[in-house]
């Protein structure tokens, strides 16, 4: 910049070319060349330059840099020659009032830390440099070294600002963290680079007293668990520090890449805060009150106390005491007991005793220094052993001896929660001895009356035992096993007739203690067997019945039952009952052959029609009809037995009509409404 001058310089800063105005070269001299302080801004130009013909070739080199600095951040000096008239053949530099040339050739000149903390000092100052260069002079007249200086003022970094923050006092039993923040008094001069290297680390010692030496606690060993030891923050477990205590907490931080005040870089805060302490807990598990059973064993179990500081190491004692505080005898064989459990055995504890059972539970930390103490009471009622108490439900007193007996047991035990065991005894009248009735030991006996033996009265008694007091009680009842009817006679009339045809009729005679007496009548065919037979009927008074049978050897059995459903069956004679015969003349017209087939089963239809008594007035409807509504009734009424075997029969007589007949049912005499 033409005519302008550097602040700090008697010589321009740029002068016009001297090519243009030649001068007559000065003699070469080997005098000491006299060093000006040349300073530029903090950032120079290096524009190119004209020299003026009044310009010297002292002017021809120019030294830029900063002006201020901090002591910890690196400084960086340019050298430069402007003029073109000038040939540059040697470049160096010079420190201060050094002579010692530094970075020969090089036209930049770099500071470190380390180089500015020993020109200046750890508190700064102002620092010169010095830009030489020996430049080849024009004209022949010789090289000649031109030197020009720079002052920068170097200010130490301020040290920076540590505060810890914690809660205050420390819960030992609880985490806890203290938290160190570092203020820096020029944060944005302070490079990601530096910060990198900063390192961080904590020391914990606990403050002594006159009951207890102070001592450094290690925070290092893996069992403390402690975190963030090289960290701004340290975390502290549970139990890591002793309950009533101070402690001095000293946070370290290294920033010797960004300071070189403190200790070499190293600045220290020191943070003292004391821990509380808390009452501990005395728990006996169970409740405030508990009731037992004379007998029972009993647990006493203080292993819930607890110290909320979780101070560790420390001691933890038990001390347990009885006092029976209804005047008894209960805490006899007690004792002192020091255990966490303590163990009553089974038939230790007295019935009507209340016990007050008191836990003192102690802890002894911090060296034998601290005590603390806590004490629980649970009061024990020993109740009275109670028998189960058993009671049977309504029973039935009479059974046949063709039936079961049924008895259910109620049986209550102490506090309605003891597990019972049964057991079920009989002996008949004749007898003084109970004799185990097998394989019953639920609280509901069944049992078939034949299992005990022929009529009689029997004793049926039942033993409820409760398994953990091993008490028993027992309950007896008089059951009567009856006789069940006798039958003396099943008779049927006749014994041989038409299937659907002819009613065959049943009469049974029966004698019972236990009027009046029902009967229900079945019947079964070689082709079901007995075990199949078809009931006909529910139980009714009459001891007769009429019923049209199908074609086969069919036998009736008959059921009788009593007043007190006592049960007898009987069997009739076998009956025999022939198929319907069609007498076809074969000399008849082919529809009247049909006709005559077809007329004789629309008879066996209605006839079935009329038996089951289902259908009012059968005969004035089609006889399709009769049948369908007979099965609807029998359905509907709850026949639904009588409904299966008459369309059993329906369904054998149509299958003797002809399939290829051309004859239709409406065609024939009584197949629509008509007499038969």
């Amino acid at each position: 910049h033409p005519g302008t001058t550097h602040p700090g310089t008697t010589h321009p800063a740029t002068t016009h070319p001297l090519t243009s105005h030649p001068i007559t070269p000065s003699p070469v001299t080997n005098s000491p060349v006299t060093m000006e302080p040349t300073t530029t801004t903090s950032c120079p130009t290096n524009s190119p330059v004209t020299s003026m013909p009044t310009a010297s070739i002292e002017d021809c080199v120019v030294v830029d840099g900063p002006l201020e600095g901090w002591i910890n951040n690196p400084a960086t000096f340019t050298l430069g020659t402007p003029c073109a008239i000038a040939y540059t053949e040697t470049i160096y530099w010079k420190i201060g009032v050094s002579s010692a040339q530094v970075n020969v050739g090089s036209n930049l000149l770099t500071l470190t830390k380390t180089d500015l903390v020993a020109r200046v000092g750890v508190n700064g100052g102002d620092l010169q440099v010095h830009g030489c260069a020996t430049l080849q002079a024009p004209q022949g007249s010789g090289s000649r070294t031109v030197c020009a200086s720079h002052t920068m003022s170097v200010s130490s970094r301020p040290a920076p600002t540590i505060t810890i923050s914690s809660l205050d006092p420390l819960p030992p039993g609880q985490d806890s963290v203290l938290s160190a923040d570092i203020t820096h008094a020029d944060p944005e001069n302070i490079t990601s680079s530096q910060r990198a290297h900063f390192i961080y680390s904590w020391e914990v010692l606990r403050i002594g007293d006159s009951g207890r030496n102070g001592a450094k606690v290690d925070i290092l060993s893996s069992s403390a668990n402690v975190q963030g030891v090289y960290s701004t923050n340290l975390l502290l477990p549970a139990g890591f520090l002793d309950p009533e205590e101070s402690y001095k907490f000293i946070f370290k931080a290294n920033l010797s890449s960004a300071y070189v005040t403190g200790d070499d870089g190293v600045f220290s805060f020191n943070h003292t805060v004391a821990t509380s302490v808390s009452p501990v807990d005395a728990i006996i598990s169970g409740g405030a009150v508990r009731d037992v059973r004379a007998g029972d064993a009993l647990t006493l179990d203080g292993s819930a106390s607890n110290d909320p500081d979780a101070a560790t190491p420390a001691t933890a004692s038990y001390a347990w005491s009885c006092n029976d505080t209804s005047g008894g005898n209960g805490c006899q064989g007690f004792g002192q007991p020091t255990t966490a459990v303590v163990y009553i055995e089974q038939g230790n504890t007295v019935a009507g005793s209340v016990l007050a059972m008191r836990l003192n539970y102690s802890v002894l930390s911090n060296d034998g220094t601290l005590f603390r103490s806590a004490a629980a009471t649970t009061v024990i009622r020993v109740q009275s052993v109670e028998i189960p108490a058993v009671s049977f439900r309504t029973y039935q007193s009479t059974v046949p001896l063709s039936n079961s007996l049924s008895l259910t047991a109620d049986a209550i035990s102490f506090g309605d929660s003891s597990p019972l065991t049964y057991q079920w005894q009989s002996k008949n009248s004749s007898s003084s001895v109970f004799n185990s009735i097998p394989n019953q030991a639920s609280p509901t006996l069944i049992l078939p009356a034949t299992v005990l033996g022929s009529t009689g009265v029997y004793s049926i008694r039942v033993t409820v035992t409760d398994t953990v007091t091993n008490q028993a009680a027992n309950a007896a009842v008089s059951i009567t096993i009856a006789a069940v009817p006798s039958i003396d006679s099943v008779d049927v009339s006749p014994l041989a007739g038409t299937a659907f045809e002819d009613a065959f009729t049943v009469v049974v005679s029966a004698q019972s203690n236990n009027l009046p007496l029902q009967y229900q009548y079945a019947y079964n065919t070689t082709e079901t067997g007995t075990s199949n037979a078809l009931v006909l009927n529910t139980f009714t008074s009459p001891n007769t019945y009429s019923v049209n049978l199908p074609p086969g050897s069919v036998t009736i059995r008959v059921t009788v039952r009593d007043a007190i459903l006592g049960t007898a069956v009987g069997y009739s004679q076998v009956i025999t009952s022939t198929e319907q015969t069609v007498i076809v003349d074969p000399s008849a017209p082919v529809e009247e052959r049909e006709c005559n087939q077809t007329t004789a089963s629309v008879t066996s239809l209605r006839t079935v029609v009329v038996a089951s008594q289902a259908v009012g007035d059968s005969a004035s409807l089609h006889v399709v009809d009769a049948v369908k509504d007979m099965c609807i009734n029998l359905r509907e009424a709850g026949s639904t037995n009588a409904a299966l075997r008459n369309i059993e029969f329906s369904l054998k007589i149509i299958e003797q009509i002809n399939p290829s007949s051309a004859v239709t049912i409406s065609s024939c005499p009584g197949g629509g409404v008509g007499a038969l």
